[in-house]
């Protein structure tokens, strides 16, 4: 994770063109029980969210992250939930495509109605 924030950082091109193979790491990572490594995951997601205007986030990425960022968005750990939705709000300021779009719709129907509630006032908040 450490590494991919300074790729990220340094060299941001090649960052994304690692996050497709990096995919199933990262959503380890996210749903980690380890509150350090999952935090990390969330802050290096912020990160890369932060430079989408200059490059595209493979789709795959996308359709496993956002919604395991919304699972932790409702999580009971407090500064996970803040870093998460933090991330949520990343996203929509600077990453709004239609997969994007797409992803927060069909989990607006969700079965747990904390996470229909973050996937839609995330969904209107890019609308705005």
């Amino acid at each position: 994770l450490d590494s991919l924030r300074i790729l990220n950082k340094y060299n941001t091109k090649y960052a994304f063109e690692c996050l497709e193979p990096c995919t199933e790491f990262m959503v380890s990572c996210l749903n980690s029980l380890r509150s350090n490594l999952m935090k990390n995951a969330l802050i290096c997601n912020k990160e890369l969210f932060d430079k989408l205007d200059s490059q595209p986030v493979p789709l795959e990425y996308l359709h496993k992250v956002v919604p395991t960022l919304l699972e932790r968005g409702i999580s009971d750990k407090h500064f996970i939930k803040t870093e998460a939705k933090s991330c949520l709000k990343v996203l929509e300021k600077k990453g709004c495509n239609e997969e994007v779009i797409q992803i927060l719709s069909e989990r607006s129907f969700d079965k747990n109605f904390q996470i229909c509630e973050l996937a839609f006032h995330t969904f209107c908040e890019i609308l705005n």
